[in-house]
């Protein structure tokens, strides 16, 4: 009998799994990475932004304690000190290991921006990567920011500060002439009891009108008035006597240095009637329109005029440092010069000063970055008593600050203007004949009991 082998074929195999479970492995390292580096991510994220806050707190610290010194700015620059060593004791110091720090006193962006008393704190660091290099190349960058408030008791909130310290009509408005300031304070430092003099029906208004001089009864706060009107909006508060000084909060701010700058010296320029503005007349000025005009930050070392009384006529200011070494006069002036926006600061020195007349205007805006960040718009030198004068209908139209911390007089007449978001900082202020000072100030509301916490 035969015996009969069945032999079973096998089926051969081609080995798919091992592709299978290549590329399947992949996604599982991918989900690894998520978790791992994502969770990192997120501790950073919080670590950072727990550092941010603390910073920014610090600087508010700082911001509230020098108050009445420097107003709700950083005169001294020890708020933004503040800041930075309070994130580096977190772990977070600017310029080392890919980390920076970043301070804005006034903040740069969001809804605080320029606004006086706040501290905005930006921290950027980079993350290494680990199983996420499967999926992409170069550290993470993680980002953090916070702003705070710090404004002290009644020392927030001065759109207004009068430096002077004695001697009497160191603010003056009289014969129509209007100062009035919408969610702010003016302060008066003359300790003379007729500081502060209105009268023929001029008017001053604030939230609070503080005085360092004493009470004259029946006129509380050390003034005058003759058919002049007085009105302090935070009824039943009155005009304040014996106000505490307010220090000049950026008299270390120190004057722009002309290295650097481009050398025009002195600016003459007459157009008469309806005629254009010349073209190709001056090395630092190119336009191809016939009635605009284009200006450079520089040195001008000489006295600037401009004598133009055709209203359409537009000089448009580039963004940057104007130092000006003679006298800046806007003559006969119907025009426009504007800095479009963008910013500048107009240094004005060696005892010179500023006038404007005749229905012109000067719309200026405070450079976003640089040591003037959010400081003068209009900055009369240290020590220099020259004048600022706006008359025949000449006005300005600003945001940031104008500084005249020596100036002999701040004179506007004849419907001068001012139309300021921010702050006035001036040594002494005349206004008459309908001559209009308004002044919205951009910080917290005044007459708090003190404000010092996160906003952002």
């Amino acid at each position: 009998m035969l015996l009969r082998k069945t032999v079973a074929l096998q089926t051969v195999r081609r080995g798919a799994v091992v592709p299978l479970v290549a590329i399947c492995l992949v996604a599982v390292l991918a989900f690894t990475a998520l978790a791992i580096d994502g969770g990192l991510l997120l501790c950073d994220r919080r670590n950072i932004q727990e550092a941010a806050d603390a910073a920014a707190l610090a600087a508010a610290i700082d911001l509230y304690n020098n108050s009445a010194t420097y107003n709700g700015l950083d005169g001294s620059g020890s708020a933004a000190t503040s800041a930075k060593k309070t994130a580096a004791d977190n772990g977070y110091t600017d310029g080392t290991n890919n980390v920076t720090v970043k301070v804005n006193i006034p903040p740069l962006s969001g809804p605080y921006t320029g606004k006086a008393s706040y501290a905005e704190v930006i921290i950027t660091m980079q993350q290494q990567r680990y199983f996420s290099t499967l999926i992409g190349t170069g550290n993470i960058p993680v980002k953090a920011r916070a702003v705070a408030i710090g404004a002290a008791p009644g020392t927030e909130g001065n759109g207004i500060l009068v430096l002077k310290a004695s001697g009497s009509n160191t603010m003056q408005a009289s014969n129509n002439g209007n100062i009035n300031v919408t969610g702010g304070n003016i302060v008066v430092n003359s300790s003379d009891k007729d500081a502060i003099n209105i009268s023929h029906s001029g008017n001053i208004q604030a939230d609070d009108i503080k005085a360092h001089g004493p009470a004259e009864s029946p006129n509380p706060g050390g003034y005058s008035s003759s058919t002049g009107r007085v009105i302090v909006n935070n009824s039943p508060y009155k005009v304040q006597a014996g106000a505490s000084v307010v220090g000049d909060p950026l008299s270390t701010l120190a004057a722009p240095s002309t290295t650097g700058l481009a050398n025009y010296g002195s600016v003459s320029l007459n157009v008469s009637g309806t005629n254009p503005v010349p073209q190709g007349t001056f090395t630092y000025g190119k336009s191809t329109s016939t009635t605009a005009f284009t200006l450079y930050p520089g040195n001008y070392s000489g006295d600037f005029t401009i004598n133009d009384g055709n209203a359409s006529h537009v000089y448009t200011l580039s963004s940057g440092v104007y130092y000006f070494s003679g006298n800046v006069t806007f003559s006969n002036f119907a025009g426009t010069c504007t800095d479009a926006g963008l910013g500048v600061c107009l240094f004005i020195t060696n005892g010179k000063g500023l006038t404007l007349s005749s229905g012109g205007t000067l719309s200026l805006s405070t450079i976003s970055s640089g040591t003037y960040a959010n400081y003068p718009v209009i900055f009369l030198d240290h020590g220099d008593s020259a004048n600022v004068t706006l008359s025949g209908a000449g006005s300005i139209t600003a945001t940031g600050v104008l500084y005249f911390p020596s100036t002999n007089m701040l004179t506007l007449s004849n419907t001068g203007n001012i139309n300021l978001t921010g702050n006035l900082i001036t040594y002494a202020m005349n206004l008459s004949n309908t001559g209009n000072l308004n002044v919205t100030y951009p910080g917290p509301a005044p007459h708090s009991a003190g404000t010092l916490y996160l906003v952002e």
